[in-house]
């Protein structure tokens, strides 16, 4: 599998369900007691979009897409509509005198656990980085989210970010669900699986 980095063309009119998901198994004994195991430290995003009322225009370009990543052959790029971006400066690294390359990742506390997820596809031109609060030049690498420093900033320097990013996704069926009624189209039960990378 390789990703294509270009987006599905959706049309104007659409909704999406879904979000992350884990995997856990449930071992339940005679007695009742039950022991659940985790198996993915990080969960996978699943999405379903029913798309109707599709004009021909809307069509050519989503048949186009379909073909180009050759059914679920291939991922791309998916802006999460739940999560999508750091708004706000996070931090995701201290300095240390002499490392010029960083992770960039974001972080979810509840109060009780904090959870920190790797960002693989960021969108390069909306993110600002900062070291020690003041915007510093550097560059971002679009497929693995490293961002990379002419110069390594300080010992104990604060290093944080805020811009949007992707994630990559493929179809999960090889076999796609269209409906066609004269020049109206519908593509119903497209389900988008997040790529673990």
């Amino acid at each position: 599998m390789s990703f294509h980095d270009v987006y599905l063309p959706l049309p104007t009119e659409w909704g999406v369900r879904g979000g992350p998901q884990f995997k856990t198994t449930k071992v339940v004994a005679a007695s009742g007691y039950q022991q659940h195991n985790v198996e993915w430290d990080q969960p996978l995003r699943k999405w379903s979009i029913d798309m109707t009322g599709i004009d021909p225009s809307e069509f050519d370009a989503l048949e186009a897409f379909w073909l180009g990543r050759e059914g679920s052959a291939h991922s791309f790029p998916w802006s999460d509509p739940s999560d999508f971006e750091v708004a706000s400066p996070m931090q995701f690294a201290t300095g240390n005198g002499s490392s010029t390359t960083f992770q960039l990742t974001k972080t979810y506390s509840d109060g009780v656990v904090t959870t920190v997820r790797k960002i693989l596809h960021p969108v390069v031109a909306t993110i600002e980085v900062r070291v020690a609060g003041t915007v510093t030049s550097c560059t971002v690498n679009r497929l693995t989210g490293i961002v990379t420093f002419g110069s390594a900033p300080a010992n104990g320097a604060a290093i944080d970010w805020k811009g949007r990013f992707d994630i990559p996704v493929r179809f999960e069926s090889d076999e796609p669900t269209w409906t066609l009624f004269g020049p109206v189209a519908s593509w119903t039960n497209v389900t988008l699986l997040e790529v673990r990378t």
